[in-house]
């Protein structure tokens, strides 16, 4: 991710064809399992992960939990833009970012899904060194 940009992921991994830097030899690594053919354009992270997969079922199930954490991290990123929250009040982030992993009705939070549950989620804030804080 670029600096000062978010990603969210979702357990949709939401990267795409957005990729910012990647390992040295990942690329022939998808290329000799054929999960991603150069022809086809960009290498797209979420097509290799899947296997070269173009769809899958579980992609149609958490894409309403991607678009869910977009619309609270673009509403986190405006707040930071117009100074409701000080990019240095790790309390409130935090918060912010567990309201959003905790966001039943969206999806985000799912407590059963197919046998599969996502309340185990964690929110890790490194704060910015002293030279870099605004």
């Amino acid at each position: 991710v670029a600096p000062g940009q978010f990603r969210n992921i979702s357990n949709a991994a939401s990267i795409g064809q957005d990729i910012f830097a990647i390992k040295f030899g990942l690329q022939d690594f998808f290329e000799r399992r054929s999960f991603w053919d150069p022809a086809d354009g960009a290498l797209d992270w979420t097509v290799a992960l899947r296997g070269g997969k173009k769809k899958t079922a579980f992609m149609d199930q958490s894409q309403g939990r991607k678009k869910a954490g977009e619309k609270h991290l673009t509403a986190l990123a405006q707040d930071l833009k117009e100074g409701r929250v000080a990019c240095g009040d790790l309390k409130t982030l935090a918060e912010r970012f567990m309201a959003a992993l905790r966001d039943e009705d969206a999806g985000i939070c799912m407590r059963e899904l197919d046998s599969f549950a996502s309340t185990g989620s964690q929110v890790s804030l490194i704060p910015p060194r002293p030279e870099d804080a605004p």
